[in-house]
């Protein structure tokens, strides 16, 4: 059947689910370290008198200021020099010298490269994104300093922005990864006490986002288990443990002991506090080490998706450059590209999202700082109104991206206006904006021909695939014991970002959104298909219950065959493990 375009409806639908806030804590403590090394930047360049240097210096301090918000130190400071290494080697090739279509052809080359690292994991993100943002700086900002000056003077603001933020991790503080944690002991609690509710699914999905957050806070980027202050991997433990109890009871939809959920509250309570008893440690976590989890990824996503995203981005950057250099001035040109390479970048999430939220943030910042410069033009007066600007949009970027982009937006426009009036008005930007954005959206979402399939997260048949793997340790022998952790590990990830992939998908308009509809059951019934498999092994371990040929079978087929339709004739996975407990109980 041939594909429809989405209607007004749907988009105007679609547009308003992206721009409901999310209700996540405000990143108060990020926003006023923003605030505080973005001043410090400005006391430099006012004791140099060197406006061209104090850009930079904000330019660094801001795009670092959006990788210190998430995350644990860990993870925040791989983001830090990986964004840096990427903004330098972006400024340098940025400044090759050439005409148009030189510039056309380093865009590309370093888009289509970024796109792939983009799309290996998360690790690259950062790098990526700031090679293809520092290409655009430098190709069209216009500043007549040396690229390794801008460069210097970029580190230098990153610095600024990255030694408060990491400094409690030198400490040797785990405050964030207890918090994490913790919530794995909360989310487990209410889904125990959903179980056999409506809204038993729904708490089961956020109890998966929990547990995978705890365990990227632990054991993510490390290529050996944490040595100091080791009782982290206790609670961790403890709380995996918990979240396997959890999801047991909802495959089988046994009923929790009296008291549990409050049991597990106080222990993350405990835990948040720094005071666990260790009642639950469970077994160790299992750890995956960077070089196979690299491996596994590059095998789920495959070579066709890598270069599928890498093309995806160096088409949209070679048209958002051929329009920057045909429709501005090169001194004011940034802004255009800077736009496309933010939006197109998919593991940010959807570009259908991205765009409206890029637009109306933009619109809102624009009309802020044109309001502001009404009354202040220029000066040094403006760094002030530009650093609180750039807290905003830290202290929002939990929330919603769009009320993040009023104050990037907002403190870009009025930064280049320390120095002297900017001749560019935010309306100028705004249309900037605009195209870009239009840019995005058709060609790098509506007539990009992989807009209706899922993102590589929602791969079913490997997940399927996971699930069978862990479905056969459980039924050998104790031959393949210490396999167990690892696949039942395996299992539950690909499950949980399958389902996490399924719904994003389904947040974007018709078609797109029916796909991921479409696809959101399968998701969850592979999802319970691995809860059953937990449930199941318990009882095995128990000896409550034998698994025979014909039963292992049974439920091979069954998954095998759920990977591919999720309405196919019943039983499904999880109501044969539910007969089998049953029929042993």
């Amino acid at each position: 059947m041939k594909a429809r375009m989405p209607g007004p409806r749907s988009l105007a639908s679609a547009a308003r689910r992206t721009l409901i806030p999310a209700s996540r804590p405000f990143a108060v403590l990020p926003a006023v370290r923003t605030v505080v090394a973005v001043l410090a930047c400005a006391v430099l360049g006012f004791l140099l008198d060197d406006p061209a240097a104090l850009g930079m210096m904000y330019f660094g301090a801001a795009c670092a200021a959006v990788f210190v918000t998430a995350g644990v130190h860990r993870a925040r400071a791989l983001a830090l020099a990986a964004q840096a290494l990427g903004a330098t080697v972006g400024l340098g090739l940025g400044s090759l010298p050439g005409g148009l279509a030189g510039k056309i052809a380093v865009a590309a080359v370093v888009a289509f490269a970024s796109g792939i690292a983009g799309a290996i994991g998360p690790l690259f993100t950062a790098g990526s994104l700031m090679a293809v943002v520092g290409v655009a700086f430098g190709q069209f900002s216009g500043l007549m300093m040396p690229w390794w000056q801008q460069v210097l003077w970029y580190l230098l603001g990153t610095t600024a922005v990255a030694v408060p933020a990491l400094l409690p991790w030198a400490v040797g503080t785990q405050v964030l990864e207890r918090r994490a944690i913790a919530e794995v002991f909360r989310a487990s609690a209410d889904l125990l006490d959903a179980v056999g509710t409506a809204d038993a699914h729904q708490r089961r999905a956020a109890l998966a986002s929990c547990s995978a957050v705890a365990r990227a806070s632990v054991l993510g980027y490390r290529l050996a288990p944490p040595r100091r202050r080791p009782e982290i991997l206790v609670e961790l433990a403890a709380a995996q443990h918990a979240a396997l109890d959890a999801a047991t009871h909802h495959a089988s939809g046994a009923a929790p002991a009296p008291g549990a959920a409050s049991e597990l509250r106080a222990e993350g309570r405990r835990v948040r506090d720094g005071r666990p008893s260790g009642a639950r440690a469970g077994a160790p976590p299992v750890m995956t080490p960077w070089g196979r989890s690299m491996l596994a990824t590059l095998r789920r996503v495959g070579p066709r998706a890598l270069l599928l995203a890498g093309a995806r981005l160096a088409w949209c950057m070679t048209l958002a450059t051929l329009a920057a250099g045909l429709l501005h001035h090169v001194g004011h040109s940034y802004w255009l590209p800077l736009t496309v390479a933010v939006v197109v970048r998919t593991e940010y999430g959807s570009v259908f999202a991205r765009t409206v939220n890029r637009i109306a943030g933009t619109l809102g910042g624009a009309l802020v700082a044109a309001i502001t410069l009404f009354f202040l033009v220029s000066g040094w007066h403006l760094v002030p109104v530009a650093a609180c600007a750039i807290g905003f949009a830290v202290l929002l970027a939990p929330r919603l991206y769009a009320l993040s982009v009023v104050g990037i937006t907002t403190s870009a426009l009025l930064s280049s206006c320390f120095a002297a009036p900017d001749a560019v008005l935010p309306a100028l930007r705004l249309g900037d904006t605009a195209i870009g954005c239009a840019i995005a959206l058709v060609f790098g979402y509506l007539f990009w021909p992989g807009r209706r399939s899922l993102p590589v997260e929602a791969h079913f048949a490997a997940t399927a695939r996971a699930a069978v793997a862990y479905l056969r340790v459980i039924a050998t022998t104790e031959k393949l014991a210490e396999e167990l952790p690892r696949l039942r590990e395996d299992a539950y990830r690909a499950a949980h970002e399958s389902r996490a992939a399924a719904a994003a998908v389904a947040a974007d308009p018709s078609p797109g959104r029916a796909g991921g509809e479409a696809a959101l059951p399968v998701a969850v019934a592979l999802e319970d298909a691995v809860d059953g498999l937990s449930a199941l092994e318990t009882a095995l371990r128990a000896g409550h219950h034998r698994l025979d040929e014909h039963d292992r079978d049974e439920l091979e087929q069954t998954i095998m065959a759920c990977a591919i339709d999720a309405s196919v004739p019943a039983p499904s996975p999880a109501q044969i493990v539910r007969r089998l407990l049953k029929a042993s109980s």
